[in-house]
């Protein structure tokens, strides 16, 4: 009888294909965001999403159209933030949405 030598290999695990410590999140990121915002964090059924977890590209649409919201119709501010907070927010949705904040009645 010959010998069997029992080889272990080891497979390197990536970020998809590792346990997920995020429970419905993708990453980090995308839960910490939630968390910021006060979004729920245990149903996915709370987010528009694709895929099997929910990215930081879906909770930060979310996000963008809380934002859009108070600065179209006037809502309530979804976060207290500074007042350069404030404005940064506000131009970065007038670059990345420029039909929806152009306010000109000319």
């Amino acid at each position: 009888m010959g010998i069997i030598k029992h080889r272990i290999v080891h497979s390197i695990m990536t970020g998809s294909s590792a346990r997920n410590h995020y429970g419905i999140f993708k990453n980090k990121k995308a839960k910490l965001l939630a968390s910021k915002y006060g979004l729920n964090l245990n149903d996915p059924n709370s987010y528009i999403h694709f895929g099997k977890y929910i990215t930081y590209y879906d909770v930060s649409f979310m996000i963008d159209n809380f934002w859009l919201d108070h600065f179209m119709y006037n809502t309530d501010k979804p976060l207290e933030v500074s007042y350069d907070e404030y404005d940064d927010i506000f131009y970065s949705l007038q670059i990345k949405y420029p039909a929806l904040l152009n306010f000109s009645f000319a």
